[in-house]
């Protein structure tokens, strides 16, 4: 089985289909769903939807989600001075909405407590 990634939000945005990254799911890729409660590009709720469809799909085995909080933009450029700007990168919050936040928006989509817990 293939272990190919793909990002959801960036899939998404740029296809505008929840088919075309359940297309890659079925092909043996693991859809990544990154920056949880990070609202720029698909809110949280919308990206609650689409994995909801993913999991009536079928496919909740294929869906990883992480919060992508401690990337190297919150630490400034290489070799710099660690400077965490927490009060102007809205990237840099609260770790654990992957587990605060998107459980409840999940089961609101009907996504069962045993898909969760996938």
């Amino acid at each position: 089985m293939p272990s190919v990634s793909s990002r959801m939000k960036y899939l998404a945005r740029k296809s505008g289909s929840v088919e075309y990254v359940a297309d890659l799911a079925r092909a043996g890729s693991y859809v990544g769903c990154d920056q949880v409660g990070f609202e720029d590009l698909v809110s949280s709720p919308r990206l609650a939807e689409m994995i909801a469809r993913l999991c009536e799909m079928g496919l909740e085995d294929h869906i990883l989600l992480s919060h992508d909080q401690a990337t190297v933009s919150d630490f400034g450029f290489a070799f710099a001075s660690i400077c965490r700007d927490f009060e102007h990168n809205p990237m840099i919050g609260d770790y654990s909405k992957v587990f605060t936040l998107m459980p409840g928006l999940l089961q609101q989509q009907g996504v069962t407590q045993a898909q969760i817990d996938k």
